[in-house]
């Protein structure tokens, strides 16, 4: 944790990782030939899907995450993780690994 710590205090990786996030809710930062890629990400994901979160996300709460099987047109599984955070798979990889295997087989 301590080395993330570190990364953020770097401005341009501060800059880099909320750039994100404030790009995808303003459309005049978003790029114009990125348009098409946006269209279909608003489109049913046609696949097989598993979504796995932190109950414990300080984050992105889990809450963000209810509804989102609409967001899915074929198989579809959501897990909320207890005793997790925002990087669930390094503090519960037994649960993780757990779900991903029996998804896979």
């Amino acid at each position: 944790m301590a080395e993330i710590k570190m990364a953020f205090r770097n401005p341009s990786v501060l800059k880099a990782a909320l750039g994100y996030y404030r790009s995808q809710f303003n459309p005049a930062l978003q790029q114009p030939g990125l348009a098409e890629i946006r269209t279909r990400l608003s489109e049913p994901i046609p696949v097989p899907a598993m979504y796995v979160h932190g109950a414990d996300d300080g984050c992105i709460g889990a809450e963000t995450t209810e509804g989102m099987e609409s967001s899915f047109a074929a198989h579809f599984e959501r897990h909320i993780i207890p005793k997790a955070g925002h990087f669930v798979h390094q503090e519960q990889p037994d649960v993780v690994n757990e779900l991903m295997v029996r998804f896979l087989t």
